[in-house]
């Protein structure tokens, strides 16, 4: 519901109408004028129903921020997941390469050392 009040007071010097002065001779009235202006906007429901619906509006979008918030989270997990397996996996395949040079390197040093080589 809209109202508005609004009030208002003046004052105005008047001569009266067809009366001559002598010089010097002041014969003035003042005359008040005021008023009161009151207006008001019947609306018993429509501003609360807007006042609700954007309220459910910006719940609704805050609802489905947070779940694509979630989401994303979500799916960036399960992609880091995926990163550290395969990094994993590969580190598996480094250490097994590291072992089996390791071996090398051990039936080098049995072997005195030194390879033999055809000349």
């Amino acid at each position: 519901m809209t109202d508005e009040l609004s009030v208002g007071v003046g004052q105005c010097p008047v001569r009266p109408y067809g009366s001559t002065l002598l010089p010097f001779q002041f014969r003035e009235t003042i005359e008040l004028a005021g008023g009161l202006d009151f207006s008001f906007e019947v609306d018993l429901w429509g501003r609360f129903r807007r006042n609700s619906e954007a309220a459910r509006a910006e719940m609704l979008g805050t609802e489905y921020f947070a779940r694509f918030v979630v989401m994303t989270l979500v799916s960036d997990l399960g992609a880091v997941y995926i990163r550290l397996r395969s990094l994993d996996e590969e580190l598996g395949l480094v250490r097994l390469q590291r072992d089996e040079l390791l071996a090398v390197i051990r039936l080098y040093k049995a072997l005195g050392g030194g390879w033999q080589t055809a000349s």
